[in-house]
């Protein structure tokens, strides 16, 4: 695997909490226009965040605990006790994908996590994909691994497909040299045609609208929160402005229709690709736990490669 440094760890899981509270802000009324400096944070500490980067971080964390090996049981507990908190929780965190919720609320009550998930088409299982895509594996392993996790929550080949296009995505950014957007789709297409051939398809196409202003692709390939438009979406918005992490994100989260979960997605692989310098520190600063969040990339490179 080539990489540059562990920045681009931290640039990922960032990414992913800096798109999904971005993308909540604005569906909030906290980020009033694209011309903003931050989301405004009403008085509170830091903005909101949801199911989109708490539950990636949350399989970051296990990832870290299981030495780097994926663990489906540790995962689905990691799921359930992330989805007990936020019940406990006074409205701090708030969860965007229902498919999710019902599931991660069926594990942390004692579902087996073979028989919690949903049969959904909804991007909620790609969303968390990223950290599964920063560990040194083969692409058949990370495909594997992306498709399992998913299985927790969704059961529509739509989803564990597109859960597995982002964590091959993402893969594909962190390892990058230089970046082809044509050629990084095609590297996120052609695995998970068995899994969705539709989907696969969609992503191939996506190089006809990388051109075209992203309100016009997102009118042609949709920017609902099913993963057939919303991963698809994720991917174009990423594609066109691969070397702007505020562009990509700010651009995709005003012209989606689902603008948490693209921004989450968008986020993990900007990121993933420039590094946490990329993103905006007075946006890092807005969230709950940036700190830790660095410390926990920090703590996944370690898994993977043994040092910093």
């Amino acid at each position: 695997m080539i990489f540059t440094d562990a920045d681009r760890f931290a640039g990922a899981l960032l990414g992913c909490a800096v798109g999904d509270m971005v993308g909540a802000a604005w569906l909030s009324g906290e980020l009033p226009d694209p011309r903003a400096d931050a989301p405004r944070a009403s008085g509170r500490e830091a903005c909101v965040s949801s199911d989109a980067s708490g539950l990636a971080l949350a399989l970051a964390e296990t990832l870290v605990d299981s030495g780097g090996d994926f663990d489906l049981g540790a995962v689905a507990t990691s799921f359930g006790r992330w989805m007990k908190r936020r019940d406990e929780a006074s409205g701090s965190l708030f969860v965007f994908d229902e498919a999710s919720e019902i599931a991660c609320r069926r594990l942390y009550l004692g579902c087996h996590p073979r028989k919690s998930a949903v049969f959904s088409r909804s991007s909620g299982a790609a969303t968390r994909a990223a950290p599964l895509g920063l560990l040194d594996r083969s692409m058949k392993s990370i495909l594997k691994m992306a498709v399992l996790q998913a299985r927790l929550t969704h059961r529509h080949p739509e989803a564990l497909a597109g859960a597995a296009a982002i964590a091959l995505a993402v893969n594909h950014a962190v390892e990058a040299v230089s970046f082809h957007p044509d050629a990084f789709l095609d590297d996120v297409a052609l695995p998970v045609e068995d899994i969705a051939p539709g989907l696969a398809a969609k992503i191939s196409d996506l190089q006809r609208y990388l051109s075209e202003p992203l309100k016009v692709g997102f009118h042609l390939v949709g920017s609902s929160a099913s993963s057939l438009d919303a991963v698809p979406a994720a991917l174009l918005a990423f594609a066109r402005q691969p070397h702007s992490f505020e562009s990509a994100v700010v651009e995709a989260v005003y012209a989606a229709d689902s603008p948490v979960m693209i921004g989450a997605m968008v986020g993990s692989l900007s990121g993933a690709l420039n590094g946490a310098a990329a993103v905006p520190r007075r946006w890092i600063e807005l969230l709950g736990n940036p700190d830790g969040t660095e410390l926990l990339a920090q703590a996944l490179f370690k898994t993977a490669f043994g040092s910093l």
